[in-house]
């Protein structure tokens, strides 16, 4: 019999992202989180649309069902790991607020059974995961430094679901590209509308100039996700500052050959972003775009790049690895 699930959405669209966008990205992965809690505080902070925060489940300590707040076929917010949170399920525990603890039977073999039937659905290995497909400790796999989740047994709740059995992994999909050049879609409207609501405070100056340049031969709702990704939704958290009016991180870097590009307005910088994707896509030889090409102050000429996002991966930033997925996935 399969684990009782309980819905308890919605939550709002600043907490997760709706769909998988690449199956390059597919689930190969399960994470595992404490609560510090009950999961009741869990289900208000996920509820909560300034936390940009959630999970897939919440399992409870004495009862069930088990909590489903996201559903598996779109991203939770919960690794603190952009590329694991595309292509992982978030299972949260409750700990009372006792997180180094003892958890009780049931909470065990619970999360042992969901475990066993998420990873029977996507063909996961059943096995601590050390880089590639399995089940992982939230801290393992954080970018920030985190004790989740605590004293949380993971390796009974491997043991548990090895017990239950699931099938041997499957062939890895085949991936579909998503172009850079090409015409623009309704889609930029949903792309804005997005960016607003995470940060209303988002410059309208460059949203406008994307909306403005959206028939230069690149799509314009992809530029723009491109920036909320290198930017941080206009938050500016990272080196990059605002008032560079700098959208996509032209020269931005942590080493000393760093160039920090700055310029004088929003549509001096997206125009720049612009003629930087238009070097790396156009043929070789081909003639610059008056205006664009020449914003970049290290413009180079044109390197053909395949038309695929994932072309960015190694070359817009190094390494890179799944970088273009990230910022089609916005999308």
């Amino acid at each position: 019999m399969s684990v009782a699930i309980e819905q308890h959405g919605p939550i709002p669209d600043s907490n997760y992202l709706r769909g998988r966008v690449l199956p390059t990205y597919s689930i190969d992965s399960i994470v595992l989180h404490t609560m510090v809690g009950w999961i009741a505080g869990a289900d208000a902070r996920f509820k909560n649309s300034s936390s940009i925060v959630s999970a897939h489940y919440g399992v409870r300590m004495y009862d069930v069902p088990v909590w489903q707040w996201v559903s598996e076929n779109d991203v939770a917010y919960h690794a603190g790991n952009w590329i694991v949170n595309l292509t992982s399920i978030g299972i949260e525990h409750e700990d009372a607020g006792k997180y180094n603890d003892p958890r009780p039977d049931i909470l065990y073999q619970t999360s042992g059974k969901l475990v066993a039937e998420i990873a029977a659905r996507y063909h996961i290995p059943i096995v601590r995961g050390t880089g590639g497909p399995g089940i992982y400790d939230h801290r393992d796999v954080s970018d920030k430094p985190t004790a989740c989740p605590d004293s949380l047994d993971t390796d009974r709740i491997i043991q548990i679901a090895l017990n239950i059995g699931v099938p041997a992994p499957s062939p890895v999909p085949t991936v579909t590209g998503v172009p850079v050049l090409g015409d623009s879609t309704l889609r930029f409207r949903k792309v804005v509308e997005n960016l607003y609501a995470v940060n209303p405070d988002a410059p309208l100056a460059a949203v406008d100039a994307y909306e403005a340049f959206a028939d230069k031969g690149l799509r314009a709702e992809l530029m723009l996700a491109q920036a909320i990704h290198e930017t941080d939704w206009f938050r500016f958290t990272g080196r990059a500052k605002a008032d560079w009016h700098n959208p996509c991180g032209l020269g931005v870097g942590s080493n000393s050959g760093a160039v920090d590009c700055h310029f004088p307005t929003w549509e001096a910088g997206v125009r720049a972003h612009m003629g930087h994707n238009f070097a790396y896509f156009l043929p070789v030889g081909s003639p610059h775009v008056p205006g664009f090409c020449d914003q970049d102050p290290r413009h180079f000429d044109h390197k053909g790049y395949t038309n695929d996002v994932r072309s960015w991966d190694g070359h817009w930033a190094v390494p890179g690895n799944g970088y273009g997925a990230a910022v089609a996935s916005l999308l």
